[in-house]
């Protein structure tokens, strides 16, 4: 997230915030740069422990794991345990419709607030090296933890929108895949298309339903922060002064 610029002039640091994808069987040369170039110390993991257990981070020497999961594991969605094909073809609901209501349930359900609310505290407490935190894919709770974080930095919002939006254009080619390997298998209507490119894909409108959820059941950003995710003013000077320049 380095050089994204804050609403007061600053800027954020180069090489300390980091979003990704799972760090599973990571390449030598990732975990070289990771090391070498970023200084990489932690590594916050969004999933649950059924998703842990199925693709392990690759563990890296002298790193700090963090697991955090952002949605309870017996909640069923993007995180659910079936294959991508089987859930694909279960699906009976408009998809758009289904990522709002995940989306939603980021920042209302309690269970994932805490936990974004823990997130924010380690990046709080980050001494030195850079901070990585991923989910599945990095794209939806991903997405969230990193937009509600450039809040806390005082980003402004349409930067914040440009940086989620980045996501499609990084994950085009596992797109690509998915549909040439699922046409192998199946005729891929247009139905079955959208849900596809949901997988791989992120909406503007999807995360204008997090800032409308947050206006409307808190009224501001400020008493978001405050209530939600225990952000005083204090608290997020502190982030501020600590990945701005």
């Amino acid at each position: 997230l380095g050089a994204l610029i804050a609403r007061d002039g600053r800027h954020i640091l180069p090489h300390r915030l980091l979003r990704s994808g799972c760090l599973y069987h990571i390449s030598l040369q990732d975990e070289d740069t990771l090391l070498d170039e970023y200084h990489l110390s932690t590594v916050v993991d969004f999933r649950t422990r059924m998703e842990i257990l199925q693709k392990p981070d690759s563990i890296l020497e002298g790193v700090e794991y963090h697991e955090i999961p952002i949605v309870d594991e017996e909640t069923l969605g993007i995180t659910r345990s079936k294959g991508l094909l089987e859930m694909l073809l279960g699906f009976d609901q408009p998809i758009d419709e289904f990522m709002q209501k995940q989306y939603i349930s980021f920042v209302r359900d309690d269970f994932s607030v805490k936990e974004y609310a823990r997130f924010l505290d380690v990046l709080l407490h980050q001494e030195d090296g850079a901070v990585l935190w991923h989910c599945s894919m990095g794209k939806d709770r991903v997405g969230v933890g990193t937009a509600l974080l450039l809040c806390a930095l005082g980003i402004p919002r349409e930067t914040i929108m440009e940086d989620y939006l980045r996501t499609n254009r990084y994950l085009e080619d596992d797109l690509q895949h998915m549909i040439r390997l699922l046409e192998t298998k199946m005729i891929v209507d247009n139905e079955t298309m959208d849900k596809i490119k949901a997988l791989y894909r992120v909406k503007e409108e999807y995360l204008e339903a997090v800032f409308e959820t947050i206006e409307q059941d808190y009224g501001s950003e400020e008493v978001f922060m405050r209530k939600a995710l225990y952000l005083t003013p204090k608290a997020i000077e502190a982030l501020r002064r600590k990945y701005l320049v």
